[in-house]
């Protein structure tokens, strides 16, 4: 039986035909919004608002509130959230692995693009992920009408030849890269699910909390995950707090040592502010004042002894509680089954 959902080969799609874009998206108003906004410029959206939908397309059914077939499908569009509906924030994953597969099994090759109104950090994280799977940059959208405006002239264009997104607004967003201290490069998606953290990832899907997560993951001692992993999570926290998701690193490596170097190098701004903020204190007795900067001055000169090289081990840092709370973040993406078959194996 001929699947009735084909990809129009670009050589047949001229500039006044029809052609078909998948939307998967679990808001009804985005559906309505696109097809409402493209269908007087020749483009039929094919909305699913989850992905039972996608599965019944792609068997060669007609999902229910859809147009007549057959489908021309010329280009996708995935929400990184799918919310209620799906796999919530994981549903960006995915649905990128579905799309993924049914053109390698019906060999066909159609243009992918992400869709969020906001990157936040579950967001960066499956659009990073996505374009792992995808072994490519993915180009992401926001939602304003602007952005739907340059994302359907970028789906016009791209039905005729290979463009480039960025041309149409697009920010490309690349798999992660990472380099540990004289341990050659990762990626993230590789290294977050090797051995046991893949575990980890699961129980905090479960709903344990971090720490019972790491020991119910076979750690004996949490601390020990913390110090394997900690100047990962930090960079992570590092670049988002100084305006740099992982979604947005542009296809740089992200070299954890000179990451280091930055979160030291302000720690010691940070001190230097301090200390001068106490010593401008008059309602502090001045014994008092001489413990709190002795205290500060120590901690300043153990940073800079090991930005220097006079230091080989790391100053003693107190782990940070929002790392705590970013590592449960990452669970509602990475603990999902679904996602953790994919990276998995």
């Amino acid at each position: 039986m001929r699947n009735p959902i084909q990809p129009a080969p670009r050589s047949l799609l001229g500039q006044d035909e029809d052609m078909d874009v998948l939307l998967i998206d679990d808001k009804e108003g985005e559906g309505a919004f696109l097809i409402r906004e493209w269908e007087h410029h020749g483009i039929r959206v094919l909305h699913s608002d989850d992905l039972k939908d996608f599965d019944v397309m792609a068997e060669g059914g007609r999902p229910d509130g859809w147009p007549e077939g057959p489908y021309e499908l010329g280009a996708a569009v995935i929400d990184l959230d799918l919310g209620n509906k799906g796999p919530g924030p994981a549903g960006g994953i995915v649905a990128t692995d579905k799309l993924l597969r049914w053109q390698r099994n019906n060999r066909r090759s159609i243009a992918i693009a992400l869709r969020t109104a906001d990157v936040d950090d579950d967001r960066a994280l499956a659009a990073v992920l996505a374009a792992e799977l995808a072994e490519r940059p993915l180009p992401l959208w926001g939602k304003s009408k602007g952005a739907a405006e340059c994302l359907r002239s970028f789906v016009l264009a791209s039905r005729d030849a290979i463009v480039d997104p960025a041309l149409h607004g697009a920010q490309l967003v690349h798999p992660v890269w990472f380099i540990k201290e004289e341990r050659g490069e990762n990626l993230l998606g590789e290294y977050l699910y090797d051995g046991r953290r893949a575990r980890v990832w699961e129980r905090l899907w479960e709903g344990f909390d971090v720490e019972p997560a790491i020991l119910a993951a076979g750690y004996k001692d949490h601390n020990k995950y913390w110090e394997q992993h900690r100047w990962l999570i930090a960079a992570i926290l590092h670049l988002r707090d100084n305006g740099t998701g992982l979604h947005a690193l542009g296809g740089s490596t992200l070299r954890l040592p000179d990451v280091q170097r930055d979160i030291y190098a302000e720690a010691i701004e940070d001190l230097e502010v301090a200390i001068y903020a106490v010593k401008s204190q008059d309602d502090i007795d001045d014994h008092t004042k001489e413990v709190i900067i002795h205290s500060l001055e120590k901690d300043k000169v153990e940073f800079q002894s090991w930005l220097d090289g006079q230091r080989k081990t790391r100053p003693s840092q107190k782990r940070n509680v929002e790392q705590g709370e970013f590592l449960g973040v990452f669970g509602r993406v990475l603990g999902h089954p679904e996602v953790v078959e994919l990276f998995r194996h």
